[in-house]
């Protein structure tokens, strides 16, 4: 739900939901809480028409299908890369696990041959022990907590396939859980016109539409760039087109220009 409003004095002022019954029917209202305070001037405003608003909003968060794909292959391609350097940082654990193993197992030997003091053998087992739990620790916890952040964000992609749809098909009490999925803070303006809705976006969120506009942009240098290019091949083209044309208009065309030899055979 929205959670501030503008009064037409310029203050931000959060907004409270209420409920009025008359002339047959319940209506809702969302008014200003420094009604009674400072004297806002802001009206009451229709419920109905703060969540066309905010609708308005939501739909704006919308990515097109190919920032989608893009997004997801990115996603897939990072879990991959991670995973292929996760072996081999695994694969180190495990060698670092062995080795305290075999450590381990020679203190014992030790122990039983008598050839070591019972506390010194007792603080290296002791140490090895807390070792070997640090590296087990962080063996179980890199690749979960990878996969954990990569369906997060696989995720959170899904909700903004269609967001405005999602908004509207959603139940009233899920909403709120969406609208705190993309925006840190929802300002409910009372112009003129109508009620205008300005968000900000949470940081997740922020990220993905930063991502998109930098492969928009991308995109439209690469046109841009490819127009360059064809607009130079083309003036190439041309200059050598004319060159050719002169070159012939001579006499100097290479099909009828003599060779280095003259006219008579080369001598052997």
């Amino acid at each position: 739900q929205p959670n501030s409003g503008q009064t037409q004095e310029g203050r931000a002022s959060r907004l409270i939901h209420t409920q009025n019954t008359g002339n047959g029917g319940t209506y809702e209202y969302f008014v200003c809480s420094s009604k009674q305070r400072t004297g806002c001037t802001l009206g009451l405003l229709r419920v109905e028409d703060a969540e066309k608003a905010v609708l308005k909003a939501v739909r704006r968060e919308q990515f097109t299908s190919a920032t989608m794909a893009g997004i997801r292959e990115e996603v897939k391609r990072a879990l991959d890369d991670f995973q292929t350097s996760d072996r081999d940082a695994r694969a180190a654990l495990r060698a670092q696990q062995k080795a305290l193993e075999e450590q381990e197992t020679r203190l014992i030997d030790l122990a039983a041959e008598g050839q070591l003091p019972i506390t010194k053998i007792r603080e290296r087992l002791h140490l090895i022990t807390l070792q070997k739990a640090a590296i087990a620790e962080k063996l179980s916890r890199t690749e979960d907590r990878m996969q954990f952040g990569a369906e997060q964000v696989l995720a959170f992609v899904d909700l903004l396939e269609r967001p405005g749809e999602l908004y509207e098909r959603i139940p009233e009490s899920m909403r709120r859980d969406l609208l705190l999925a993309f925006f840190s803070k929802l300002r409910v303006y009372d112009d003129p016109e109508g009620l205008r809705v300005e968000s900000e976006r949470t940081e997740i969120n922020d990220t993905l539409h930063a991502w998109q506009a930098q492969q928009r942009q991308a995109a439209t240098d690469h046109v841009a760039d490819k127009k360059k290019r064809a607009s130079r091949i083309s003036a190439e083209g041309s200059l050598t087109s004319t060159s050719t044309g002169l070159n012939e208009s001579n006499g100097l065309s290479n099909s009828i220009m003599v060779g280095m030899t003259g006219f008579e055979p080369a001598t052997p």
